[in-house]
């Protein structure tokens, strides 16, 4: 479950972003997507900062 935060949300590495798009779990396991600490540190920056930057 997502906390929210108003309209901000935390995603988190299990969260799909978007309909049809997998989440970086799974895109790992399908090995689409190299798997690290600071990869994975990265990809929820990225993921958050974007994903709030709307609201």
């Amino acid at each position: 479950m997502i906390p929210k935060f108003g309209r901000a949300q935390f995603l988190g590495l299990d969260d799909a972003p978007e309909g049809g798009i997998k989440s970086y779990r799974a895109q790992v396991a399908d090995g689409m997507r190299r798997d690290g600490p600071f990869r994975r540190l990265r990809y929820l920056a990225r993921a958050n900062y974007a994903f709030n930057y709307i609201w």
